[in-house]
């Protein structure tokens, strides 16, 4: 799964890449002064704080998402959520 976000109004130069995402709400925080870019998924329950969305802004979404099914066809979907075969 490669996921690629833009943050502040740019794109992250380095998308969120997963070998499997475990079902559920997980949240993957951007890192940039860490050793790595992204921090591992953490289930939203285990996320301290409080966890605020951006709404209504172009600044801040996920602007695609790649993924293959169980019968390993591949899929893209973009940042207004539609979904193609790769």
């Amino acid at each position: 799964m490669k996921i690629t976000v833009k943050i502040d109004g740019s794109r992250v130069q380095w998308p969120i890449n997963l070998k499997i995402l475990p079902p559920g709400t997980h949240f993957v925080a951007h890192t940039p002064k860490g050793k790595f870019i992204w921090d591992f998924p953490l289930p939203v329950e285990a996320c301290t704080g409080v966890l605020q969305p951006y709404m209504n802004t172009d600044d801040y979404q996920i602007e695609s998402i790649e993924f293959a099914d169980n019968l390993n066809q591949r899929w893209s979907t973009d940042a207004r959520a539609v979904l193609t075969a790769l």
